[in-house]
């Protein structure tokens, strides 16, 4: 072999001497050992539920309206002579108070004529019943015995003067009330809502001149669902209506003026006649005085209703987050692994439900939201977040 072929083939057998070394390399590899990965269990929020007794709270919302209103009109007609300076919207007026004078002076000129056929109606009254005296006194002179004839006795014209005296009294009376009907007065201590007539106007029997409403209490009509009121304590209300009951207390509140106002109040009747539209049931609340408060309670206010209803013993309270639907949640048993457990919810509150059935003292009720949840499956605890005792 010449010198030219040997500097051919020698890097060429070089590059075979490492392919095939570092071939035998790799083959000779040992495959590193596998190791399965381990995932650790879910990490899950719990509350660990007691029985205790509870206040079930029954909320709802609604207007408030006068107990009583009323609308004042004129019982008779004529032109408006004098208006209290009291009749404004929003004023206090007492009860019997003058609050409109009308012109009386057409009344009272009929009054003056109907006490003059009055007078007259009596005088003649007696007139006739001494004519009917002297006739059968004639007759019983000229020797007649037993009952003279009505006829001679005057007994139709006795009755006619009797009824004409009738008459002209209630005549009286009529003119005498129009007179006093010229003063129209408040029916009992009130706020003024509006004035719809003023001084001079001349107004029709039967106009209205303003509208008042009571002080002594104001209402507010709370729809409920009927499943409701098996929560609260009206056995009375539910029976045909007799008279007002005393019925759950109630606490109003309101943001009003810049701050939130409470007031108390108590049911008293449940209206007659289920919503319509809703379906819902109309409880009626009750605010004695509500003009009293620092803050009164004025109609036409919206206010929010918390209604104290029934207490109800070894119920547990339960976040609302623990529940699958509103039958079944979960609970984590002492291994560590979730539990699907069937419960019964009497009640769901904002952030809370009421479990009568399904749960036992100490059970720790899973509040987290798995992806993927298998019964049985292992969970780690997050003991740091409990939500024991909520």
């Amino acid at each position: 072999m010449n010198r030219k072929t040997l500097k051919v083939l020698l890097p060429i057998l070089v590059l075979l001497a490492g392919s095939g070394g570092a071939y035998a390399l790799v083959a000779s590899r040992k495959a590193p050992p596998r190791q399965r990965r381990k995932v650790p269990p879910p990490l899950v929020r719990i509350q660990t539920v007691h029985p205790s007794t509870h206040r079930l709270l029954v909320r709802a919302q609604g207007e408030v309206v006068p107990s009583r209103s009323t609308t004042l009109s004129a019982e008779v007609g004529g032109r408006i002579l004098e208006v209290s300076p009291r009749v404004k919207s929003g004023m206090l007026v007492k009860e019997g108070e003058v609050l409109f004078r009308l012109d009386s002076r057409d009344y009272e000129a009929i009054l003056a004529n109907r006490r003059a056929l009055l007078a007259s109606a009596r005088r003649s009254l007696i007139e006739i019943r001494k004519e009917a005296e002297l006739a059968v006194s004639e007759w019983r002179g000229l020797g007649h015995a037993g009952d003279p004839d009505p006829l001679l006795a005057k007994e139709p014209q006795v009755k006619e003067a009797e009824a004409a005296l009738a008459a002209a009294e209630a005549a009286v009376e009529k003119a005498r009330l129009d007179v006093e009907r010229c003063e129209i007065r408040s029916p009992y201590e009130a706020i003024v809502d509006r004035r719809d007539a003023d001084l001079g106007q001349i107004v029709a029997p039967g106009a209205p001149l303003a509208e008042i409403f009571a002080l002594d209490s104001a209402e507010v009509v709370l729809p409920v669902r009927d499943e409701v009121l098996a929560w609260l304590e009206l056995d009375a209300a539910l029976a045909p209506p007799e008279e007002s009951i005393t019925g759950p207390e109630v606490v109003l509140t309101a943001t009003f003026a810049g701050a939130l106002r409470r007031w108390n109040a108590r049911i008293v009747r449940v209206e007659g006649r289920v919503a319509a539209r809703t379906r819902m049931v109309r409880l009626v609340a009750e605010v004695r005085n509500p003009f009293s408060y620092t803050v009164p309670l004025r109609p036409g206010l919206f206010v929010r209703a918390e209604i104290r209803g029934k207490r109800i013993s070894g119920a547990f309270l339960v976040d609302r987050a623990a529940l699958i639907d509103d039958s079944s949640l979960y609970i984590v048993d002492p291994d560590g692994r979730l539990r699907s457990r069937k419960i019964t919810v009497l009640k769901k509150n904002r952030g809370t439900v009421v479990v009568t059935r399904g749960l036992e003292d100490g059970d720790r009720v899973c509040l987290s939201r798995l992806d993927t949840v298998v019964e049985g499956m292992q969970v780690r605890i997050d003991d740091s977040r409990d939500g024991a005792g909520r």
